[in-house]
């Protein structure tokens, strides 16, 4: 997991390692730019007569820019530099990488000084220094129109930090913005970068630390790139059914039973040792028929509706004699006794309890009932559900999410999932973590089901509920990923993207 920093947090890692760690800021912008100049290495092969162009600011990023110039030429690089602002009004680490070039064979030209013929029009590289993190708001003046003539060089772009003129924190691109090939993240990457429309403006992303001490490496913000199968339950050569996780689902309803099939189905190909589903009488034939690996748990009805308190008793006792968790609400339905259910169930549950979809939608009218609950309780709701749960509009994408996820996982003391592009988990200790995986192929009917029964049978077999979801969403979103590239993205199926998990899981 790779922690994340805001643009605040990376201001104090900043600060801190010049004034209280005593490393020189000179120091730290010459490390950039090495990081920078490997970074370049894996583009263009080798440096030596390669054609490059660095567009400068008057801040540190484009000290990180002026440094890199001075090495990129002692390899024998062609390097042009184009900046924005006269030496008098830029930063004082950047007037002296700007001052080293003075006796080195490079192009330095002023942007209002010059004319766009002046510049060629195709560099091996063009290397963008001008802002970094820290922008608000929308770029003017003769930074914008730097971004502007920026984008319309036909060359390869490289951005250093963050593409100019993108907020660090929050994903809006509110005026001009680079439109980047590369983007190398200096210390950390920043929060809006994963979230649309800015992550289609950085292209590929990589980071490098410069030597930043570990010690102030640390966020409350994590992006889930690359989990091991090693991390989840293993099974030993004496494993059996009932060791290997019990997983119940109360799920399913007439005209919706496929979402039970679906999670019931995920969580069977996902490890779970035995998973039973808890319906009525006349439903019960079609998961059987449908999915005979699946045990069904007959729930008492009278006149097509279930009995309330048998259904209460028969759930209950299921969960303290069999299940090692339980899943609560794909395709359940909302009718009134299904609603009471879902709150009764919430309160007097003591084993890890996964809810989603319809019985997320039970709970919309009295959410304040999560906090009756005392024991590990995971929700993961799309973002409709997540405006009727919580009453609340999602805040925009990056930082602004980030918070609002966490404030509200804090305030429940539950595991929040938020599904989406990309999807955040939040758990109640303040960490939030942002899943890299996945592609549109998830954006398809069922998806989500797949999720929950994948989730839940990671909570039966054994991983904490915060563990439980985030590998969940992740070998989830693996699971997509392994069929786009095998297969294209057009035409795959829930379905598929269950019967895809025994795959990924097991390469």
């Amino acid at each position: 997991m790779i922690p994340i920093a805001s643009s605040e947090e990376i201001k104090e890692i900043d600060r801190l390692s010049i004034n209280e760690w005593g490393i020189p800021s000179l120091a730290l912008m010459e490390a950039a730019a090495f990081a920078v100049l490997q970074t370049i290495k894996n583009i263009v092969s080798t440096l030596e007569n390669k054609s490059f162009l660095i567009v400068c600011g008057k801040g540190n990023n484009a000290g990180d820019g002026f440094a890199l110039a001075r090495q990129l030429i002692s390899k024998n690089a062609k390097v042009d530099i184009l900046y924005s602002h006269s030496i008098h009004e830029m930063s004082h680490e950047a007037q002296t990488n700007f001052k080293y070039l003075e006796k080195m064979k490079a192009t330095r030209l002023l942007f209002s000084n010059i004319e766009q013929k002046q510049i060629n029009q195709s560099y091996d590289l063009v290397i963008d220094a001008l802002l970094g993190t820290g922008i608000k708001g929308s770029v003017t003046g003769v930074l914008g129109e730097m971004i502007t003539f920026i984008n319309q060089i036909n060359s390869p772009i490289l951005s250093i930090d963050l593409p100019s003129g993108m907020n660090a924190d929050t994903s809006n691109i509110e005026g001009p913005c680079v439109k980047a090939n590369y983007t190398l993240c200096i210390g950390l990457p920043k929060p809006a970068i994963y979230f649309e429309p800015s992550k289609s403006y950085v292209g590929v992303i990589n980071h490098d630390t410069i030597g930043f001490p570990n010690p102030l490496l640390k966020t409350q913000q994590y992006l889930v790139d690359n989990l091991s199968t090693k991390d989840l339950p293993q099974r030993t050569k004496d494993s059996h059914k009932s060791n290997s996780g019990k997983l119940l689902i109360f799920a399913g309803s007439m005209g919706m039973t496929g979402a039970a099939i679906l999670a019931a189905t995920s969580a069977l190909k996902s490890g779970a040792g035995m998973v039973q589903i808890a319906t009525t009488k006349d439903l019960a034939y079609i998961f059987q028929v449908a999915l005979p690996e699946a045990m069904v748990l007959i729930l008492e009805q009278d006149n097509n509706s279930i009995l309330l308190e048998s259904a209460i008793k028969s759930i209950l006792s299921r969960t303290e004699n069999w299940s090692n968790a339980l899943v609560i609400g794909p395709g359940l339905g909302t009718n009134p006794i299904t609603k009471s259910i879902v709150k009764e169930l919430i309160t007097k549950v003591e084993q890890p309890l996964l809810l989603d979809a319809d019985g997320i939608n039970a709970i919309s009218d009295s959410p304040e009932i999560i906090k009756e609950r005392t024991h590990p309780l995971v929700i993961t709701p799309h973002i409709g559900e997540f405006k009727r749960l919580f009453k609340q509009t999602p805040a925009p994408n990056g930082l602004p999410l980030i918070q609002q996820c966490r404030q509200l996982s804090e305030k429940f003391n539950i595991t929040l999932h938020l599904k989406g592009a990309p999807s955040l988990t939040a758990s109640s200790n303040s960490d939030v973590y942002i899943n890299a995986t996945g592609n549109s192929i998830l954006s398809t009917a069922g998806s989500g089901d797949v999720l929950s029964g994948l989730a839940g049978s990671f909570l039966a077999q054994g991983l904490s509920p915060e563990k439980a979801i985030i590998s969940a969403s992740f070998w989830h979103g693996k699971s997509a990923d392994d069929l786009l590239n095998k297969k294209g993205p057009i035409g795959h199926t829930a379905k598929d993207i269950a019967n895809q998990l025994p795959i990924v899981l097991n390469d």
